[in-house]
């Protein structure tokens, strides 16, 4: 029995083995040629940016304050594997170092999509400056028969808009690869919990079944003295100790168990998606 569970265990961090690695470096080489393939898109993109700062004047406080944030999130993540590999090591004292480093470089995509989350940032605060200039010309009598001034204008705006497609070209990948491994890890540990839930859920119909076999034979008049005893001990026993498992004391581990988790995460993502779009 020992080698049949330590088999499995084997058998199991293989297959998440090969699939991190898998998923993984797929994701590394698609990001590694995509980028090579948009690098005259990220160009045009600083070019395009630098456009529209020039038009619109704007001031650089608020692009020095997107740059700290970025360097803020990026020296947060890297904290956040960090320490994660000390806990990992700290408390199982065994620690692989090429599995380290191979899931310690995945923080490459969490950069990229800080990167892109940056250059979204600097498209929207350019689009709101754009719009207060839009809509200060209404005020402004020079403005209304300035036809250089709203042919500069809707160039800007046609830079913005390219801006936009040039980042869904560049990171659709990125985004792509981190929502699919997202999925699959929730339905992984889905699976996991609803296998679980099975196993519990036969234990508990083990314990029902003994429970209604000794209550017919304590109310059967062929069960000896001895039989009524020992099962009425049974019984005993299994009022006072039988309990179901539970997750921190709230929620029994049956077969609701995933029906109430898949429950719990759609309600808070409508909640989510309320506070984003209301």
């Amino acid at each position: 029995m020992f080698f049949e569970t330590q088999n499995e265990d084997n058998f199991e961090h293989f297959v998440m083995n090969v699939y991190d690695y898998v998923l993984f470096s797929i994701g590394g080489f698609v990001n590694f040629f995509i980028n090579i393939q948009q690098k005259y898109n990220n160009v045009l993109y600083v070019l395009k940016i630098q456009n529209v700062h020039k038009i619109l004047k704007l001031d650089e406080t608020c692009f020095k304050r997107s740059i700290i944030y970025s360097w803020v999130c990026v020296i947060a993540i890297n904290c956040f594997h960090i320490c994660w590999t000390l806990i990992y090591y700290f408390c199982f004292n065994d620690i692989d170092i090429l599995n380290t480093l191979a899931a310690y470089a995945n923080i490459r995509f969490d950069v990229n999509l800080i990167y892109a989350t940056w250059c979204l940032r600097l498209m929207t605060e350019s689009l709101k400056f754009w719009t207060y200039g839009l809509q200060n010309s209404a005020y402004t009598n020079d403005a209304l028969d300035n036809k250089h001034w709203y042919n500069t204008m809707f160039g800007c705006y046609v830079d913005i808009t390219e801006n936009f497609q040039i980042v869904e070209k560049t990171f659709q990948h990125v985004y792509t690869l981190l929502t699919f491994s997202s999925l699959t890890w929730v339905i992984k540990n889905l699976l996991i919990i609803t296998f679980l839930c099975v196993e519990s859920e036969k234990y508990y119909s083990g314990i029902k079944r003994v429970e209604n076999a000794c209550s017919q034979m304590t109310t059967s008049v062929r069960s000896s003295a001895n039989q009524k005893t020992f099962c009425r001990n049974i019984l005993r026993v299994q009022d006072a100790t039988f309990k179901k498992l539970r997750i921190c004391g709230l929620f029994a581990v049956d077969a609701s168990l995933p029906l109430r988790v898949i429950a719990f995460i759609t309600t808070y993502t409508i909640v989510l998606l309320q506070f984003v779009f209301l």
